[in-house]
């Protein structure tokens, strides 16, 4: 779900800006919802970037708009730390790295928050 519509976009769709925020708020308590019901533990990495929503682990919507974009410089850096978590979450559960993005607060770009439910499990464990 989108962070943010424009007025006209939420008039095209007939919502207020209120509903549009509650609607965000029941989607975002729900995602929470699901990521706390795993049992061996969850992430959820939120990407904060200037111009980029990412909403899945395909650069199909980037490359649909490739050439197109103003700025292109912060859509590349946001794909860039797109696949690096997506890199860290495969790298730590296919190939059982104990360290990752996903494991640390201090090396995470500016406006990237992970945060964790539950009691991750590792490989090894």
């Amino acid at each position: 779900m989108p962070k943010s519509l424009s007025d006209e976009q939420l008039a095209s769709a007939h919502i207020s800006r209120r509903q549009f925020d509650l609607m965000l708020a029941d989607a975002r308590a729900a995602i929470r919802a699901e990521l706390e019901k795993c049992s061996g533990g969850s992430y959820w990495a939120i990407l904060n970037l200037p111009g980029f929503e990412h909403y899945s682990f395909t650069d199909l919507p980037f490359l649909e708009h490739a050439g197109s974009s103003i700025d292109e410089p912060n859509d590349l850096e946001g794909l860039q730390v797109a696949r690096s978590f997506v890199r860290s979450f495969f790298n730590k559960y296919l190939r059982a790295e104990r360290q990752s993005l996903l494991e640390t607060d201090s090396a995470l770009p500016m406006g990237v928050q992970v945060q964790r439910f539950g009691k991750v499990r590792h490989l090894a464990d």
